[in-house]
């Protein structure tokens, strides 16, 4: 089986990922804004099965970005919860988080290098950087976790850019 060894004892390794389209549009990111799939009804990222057993933890070790535009150069935060009951600002509105989401909140990753890949732009964020591993629980009744794309810094995207995110998760 898959798992991460750590003094003679393997853990479990869980890879999750979601792929989303951004709006049809060009409009620039400034930092704080979030990348979502829609201008006007945006939804969570979905990180399904990250743990075997519904209110398990776990810890992420990794995290990776990948974007269809092949120059991006944006730094950016992944922020996940343990619930999809999120308020869930709009492609290029600001970041925020209600006072009611708070208990819902896991942490965040930062990814803030990008590399030209040829035909994508690819960055990852590994154990030993930005808070990774990352500690969490997930909610009682799922064994999945959500996710948020906040902007580190100002980028001009491309119209209908596809994204990509993948967590990996030592249970």
């Amino acid at each position: 089986s898959v798992g991460i060894t750590n003094a003679g004892t393997t853990y479990p390794l869980a890879v999750a990922s979601d792929t989303w389209q951004r709006p049809d549009n060009a409009t620039p990111y400034t930092a704080g804004d979030v990348i979502t799939d829609s201008a006007s009804a945006s939804t969570l990222l979905l990180f399904e099965n990250v743990v075997d057993t519904a209110g398990k933890g776990g810890h992420i070790v990794r995290v990776q970005w990948i974007t269809r535009q092949p120059t991006n150069t944006a730094a950016v935060r992944l922020h996940l919860f343990n619930s999809s009951y999120v308020l869930v600002p709009n492609d290029n509105a600001a970041w925020s988080v209600a006072i009611t989401n708070l208990d819902n909140y896991v942490g965040y990753v930062d990814v803030t290098t990008m590399n030209n890949m040829g035909t994508f732009a690819y960055g990852s964020a590994v154990s030993g950087e930005s808070k990774l591993p990352l500690a969490f629980t997930t909610a009682a009744l799922v064994n999945d976790l959500w996710g948020l794309i906040e902007v580190k810094n100002a980028f001009t995207p491309i119209a209908t850019q596809t994204n990509k995110v993948v967590i990996y998760v030592q249970q």
